[in-house]
């Protein structure tokens, strides 16, 4: 008698971006180990559809129901660096950084850099970069996030300096990215032997403005 080893309960769907999504609940009869990762490949074989796990999956598939969650890979993929310097007489940078996905399939980088230098400047540049990336998580539009932003820095009760804002949005399926600058120093993108400069106004965040935009 043939024992079962996998209980099965999917569905196969296609997202906004045109994209396959699969979620899969399930849960394995057997004692065998069988981690999230290798459950994606069998059913990239089986749906001839290359699948990925997003963030949200437990490792292993056990003997209790699990919910697994996968999305068709990207044509792209984004590796990230990252180098500080710091004025002589500070401690620390005034910049602030962050690198983070949005959603399955989009890169996005965040680069504040507050005004002055030290400890204050890291201060306010932490502050933007923390409140863009959560309205960008919390599923606003760019823009609306920076004039939120601005609002914010504008109505606290201590004086609130400028600080600069730098965001590339990544679309690793399309291959696509889109700048947004407020107040930023020049931004380059290599391809062999050429190089782009990308350069807009000196307008800062906390100052009223109409943001800047490049796709």
């Amino acid at each position: 008698r043939r024992q079962r080893q996998m209980c099965i309960r999917d569905s196969l769907i296609e997202n906004e971006e045109g994209k396959s999504e699969v979620t899969i609940c399930l849960r394995n009869e057997k004692r065998n180990t069988l981690s999230a990762e290798e459950m994606g490949d069998l059913l990239s074989v089986l749906l001839n559809i290359r699948l990925v796990c997003t963030g949200d999956n437990p490792f292993f598939v056990t003997e209790e129901w699990k919910t697994f969650y996968y999305v068709e890979e990207a044509g792209y993929h984004v590796l990230t660096g990252v180098a500080t310097a710091v004025k002589e007489t500070e401690k620390v940078s005034g910049d602030n950084y962050s690198f983070f996905e949005m959603k399955p399939g989009n890169q996005t980088a965040i680069l504040s850099d507050g005004m002055g230098s030290g400890e204050k400047a890291c201060q306010d540049s932490t502050l933007v970069v923390e409140l863009m990336q959560k309205f960008l998580e919390a599923g606003f539009p760019a823009e609306t996030a920076i004039s939120m932003i601005n609002s914010a820095l504008v109505c606290r009760e201590e004086s609130a300096n400028m600080s600069t804002l730098d965001l590339c949005s990544i679309d690793l399926y399309r291959g696509e990215c889109r700048f947004i600058k407020v107040g930023s120093a020049c931004s380059y993108i290599k391809r062999g032997q050429l190089v782009e400069r990308i350069s807009l106004s000196l307008i800062h965040i906390s100052e009223p403005t109409r943001l800047a935009l490049i796709s």
